[in-house]
């Protein structure tokens, strides 16, 4: 129960951080419109297709918010995640779900979506916060 409790503190640190990110770098409200359809997506069509979407509509744009949360599940899944199988592998994440197992594809499209709830939920209520101060 303690490491379900510090893994998910974890993500919510983490989630906050791509989330300030977001709102300096990225259009917000386009950022927080994606994080809100993204799980869908991944449930939909899974995670492969879900980030070689990203890539696709993020690729060559400056401050484009498909290309930042490609980014920001790479690095939290292939570099930030304790208990993600990519974790230390020198990979993009296409990349290692291109070469991982199946089993590794179910952990880490299972963690992606733990990640995801966090980002939807900080992105959301960040972007309640701004649509009242403009009001």
């Amino acid at each position: 129960m303690k490491v379900h409790r510090m893994l998910e503190q974890q993500r919510a640190r983490e989630a906050s951080l791509a989330v300030a990110e977001a709102k300096e770098k990225t259009k917000f409200s386009e950022y927080v419109s994606l994080v809100k359809k993204f799980p869908a997506l991944v449930v939909r069509n899974g995670l492969g297709p879900a980030v070689a979407f990203l890539l696709s509509k993020g690729k060559g744009k400056n401050r484009n918010s498909h290309a930042l949360l490609a980014r920001q599940l790479e690095d939290w899944l292939c570099r930030k995640a304790p208990h993600s199988p990519f974790k230390g592998k020198d990979l993009s994440l296409i990349e290692a779900i291109a070469k991982g197992s199946s089993q590794e594809y179910l952990m880490v499209s299972r963690e992606a979506l733990a990640y995801l709830k966090w980002l939807k939920l900080l992105a959301s209520a960040e972007g309640k916060d701004e649509k009242e101060k403009q009001e």
